[in-house]
Formats: C-alpha cells, structure tokens, sequence
C-alpha cells in the first residue's frame, strides 16, 4: 500500500487545506484555477455562505445576502465581488438560497448578481422569488429564477441542474411559515447538502431517504449537532463522508469551537471570511 493510500479522508482533507494556503496570500486572493474533479474546494463567504468549485463548476449557496447583527457578516470588498460576479465569483453556475431571511438571501444582491453573470441559475423558495420579482431589471434575468417548495416527504429534481430540492421545516410550530428548503446539489463527481435553517426531528430526517443518497459533505447548522434533541443524527443517518459546521455566531470564541469539537468529532468549521478547505474524493 502506497503512502497515499495509507492516509485517512479526513487526514488526506486537512493536509490538502494546508496545502492551499500558500505563503503571503491574502484573504481577497484571486485565481483562474478551478478545482479538478477529484477535489472539492469550498470557500468560506459568511454565515451559511459558500462557494463549491469542482471539476470545472461552481455554485454559491446562501451567499447573497446583508447585514444581520447576529452573525458573521460578510466584509464590503468580498460581498462587492460576491454581487458583481467578480474574481473567484465569477462564471458561478448555479446560485441557491436555502429560504428568504436576511442572514441567508437579499433579492436586490441576486438580481445584480444574475445581471452581471448571464450563465447563472438562481434557485430559492417562492417565498424568496417573490422578492426577487420586485427588482428592477428582474425581467432581464426572470427565464434563470426558480421557484420551488416540494410538499414534505418529496423532492424537486432539476437535473439539467444537477439540483434536488426537499422542504425541510424551519420549525414546525413557527409563525408564520417559513419555507425552507435542503438543498442536494452536485459539484463535480461530489453530492453536496446544505440543510438551511431545518429543525427536523430525527425520525423527520430518518424518513428523506438522505441516508441512501451517498452524500460527500453535509454542511449543517451547529444546532444539529451540539444540542441534545439533535446531536448525533446526522451523523448515524445521513452519514455523510465529510461534515461542516455553519450559521455560526460572531461571537463565537474558543469554548464555543471547542464545544463543537467535542459533540461532532467529524465535524470541520470555519472562522473566517475567504478560509478555504479543499476535501477528496
């Protein structure tokens, strides 16, 4: 057995993280290079906002949106390029937003976005869409903005986008509802899940099927996996082979990662805008 064979995924993932950080870059360094197919290179951008590059694609989740007190904001120069579809945000293929709050989406930031970069798609709720229709320049850009909340228990498949869609509850007794959608997409030959703001109950998670999906990197809020009503599930159902902690708070310090750590092993996190990690096949 080679070197390279001997070593773990996760150890293999944390020595390519390291590998990608070359001396003297910057946190707004710029690059043409797309990740190979055999890589998956996610950017952290704020709160529940990334960037996946595989293979020759890209896709931005939850990554237009504002300021929101509570949580990681995104930096003016980063969000400028984020809006503007400029530098690593260029040639972004597929746009997503897991629902309408103002920590996750901002309509005014899509539109922009989708104006500059006429290659992209943007996918969300009916909820958010209906934002989106209210700015101007909306009708330039309306044919690549989709709309979609799937009754509970199915899914929405778009394959030309290599996207389904489940509705995952925002929590079942909020008032008034918030449409919040799990979002199973495609980067490269990696199966992505990002779970928006969900407080699915076990047995509500255990029925999606997740399980059967062979997912690469499930990317969940924190509450998933250090409270008691939840910790552990996602990891014994949905079994993904890397995990991610987000909509972490800004004021989150050592104790509060360490309190990650300690209830998800498995689980990485990012601290800061721009941090890359790059995870194998």
């Amino acid at each position: 057995m080679s070197r390279r064979q001997a070593l773990s995924p996760r150890l293999r993932a944390v020595l390519l993280t390291l590998a990608c950080i070359a001396p003297g870059q910057g946190a707004m360094a710029d690059t043409d290079e797309r990740a190979p197919a055999e890589e998956l290179k996610v950017t952290y951008v704020a709160n529940e906002g990334f960037l996946l590059e595989s293979g020759g694609r890209k896709v931005l989740v939850d990554a237009l949106f504002g300021d929101y007190p509570l949580y990681i904001a995104i930096p003016d120069e980063v969000r400028s390029q984020v809006v503007e579809a400029r530098g690593p945000f260029a040639d972004v293929d597929l746009l997503l937003a897991s629902h309408h709050h103002a920590d996750h989406f901002d309509a005014r930031a899509v539109v922009t976005h989708l104006l500059a970069n006429p290659k992209a798609t943007f996918v969300s709720t009916p909820q958010a869409v209906a934002k989106v229709r209210e700015q101007k320049g909306y009708e330039k850009v309306s044919e690549r903005v989709r709309g979609v909340y799937p009754m509970e228990g199915t899914r929405a498949s778009f394959p030309e986008l290599g996207l389904e869609v489940l509705n995952l509850h925002h929590g079942r007794d909020r008032k008034p509802l918030v449409e919040n959608l799990g979002l199973l997409f495609r980067v490269g030959a990696f199966k992505v899940l990002q779970v928006g703001d969900t407080q699915l109950t076990r047995q509500e998670l255990a029925a999606t099927g997740l399980d059967m999906d062979g997912i690469d990197l499930a990317m969940v809020p924190d509450w998933l996996l250090i409270y008691d009503d939840w910790k552990g599930m996602v990891e014994s159902i949905v079994r993904p082979k890397y995990l991610a902690a987000i909509h972490l708070q800004a004021d989150y310090g050592p104790k509060d990662f360490e309190r990650i750590r300690q209830a998800s092993p498995q689980a990485v996190f990012f601290e800061k805008t721009m941090e890359t990690r790059v995870f194998s096949k």
